[in-house]
Formats: structure tokens, C-alpha cells, sequence
């Protein structure tokens, strides 16, 4: 199936990412799975009611910045050591 499988340790650190995106999906329900798309996460409803949700601040500092860059660039820095594990070849 792969050309160059990857190493135990590749797939065991794929396993534990898989568990912890399991448990990260059950540990947050969303309650838009039962009532429906227009609700909204009581987080971000605080969030823009503190700064205001027609406000530049909400849009720059807590739509785009804390909510979308922060988290991507912390997976990405969180899972860019594990690029060599995942792409040592199987000994």
C-alpha cells in the first residue's frame, strides 16, 4: 500500500492524534447538532458582547486574529516536529 510505510513510532504518534481529536470533539458538544445552525457558541456571544460585535475589534481582534490565526498557528507549531515522525520511512 506505501511505498515507504512509516515507523512505529510514526504510527503510534498518529494514534494518540487521533484519541486526541476524539476526545476534543466529545469534551466540546456543540449545541448546534440539536438545535440548529443559527446557534451560537455561548464563548463568542460573551466575546461580542465585551467588545462590541459591530465594532473593528470584534471582526480584527476576536473574529480574525483570536479565533482563526491563533488557533492555526498553534496546531501548526504544535504538530510541525511530528513532519520527521510521520515521514521516517519503516527500518
Amino acid at each position: 500500500m506505501f511505498e515507504n510505510p512509516p515507523s512505529e513510532r510514526g504510527e503510534i504518534a498518529f494514534g494518540l492524534l487521533i484519541v486526541w481529536c476524539i476526545r476534543y470533539n466529545i469534551s466540546w458538544p456543540w449545541d448546534g447538532w440539536t438545535q440548529g445552525i443559527d446557534t451560537e457558541d455561548w464563548r463568542y456571544v460573551e466575546m461580542s458582547k465585551k467588545t462590541g460585535q459591530g465594532n473593528a475589534a470584534y471582526w480584527i481582534g476576536v473574529s480574525l486574529i483570536g479565533s482563526h490565526i491563533v488557533p492555526t498557528l498553534l496546531v501548526f507549531f504544535a504538530l510541525a516536529p511530528m513532519q520527521s515522525v510521520w515521514s521516517t520511512p519503516r527500518k
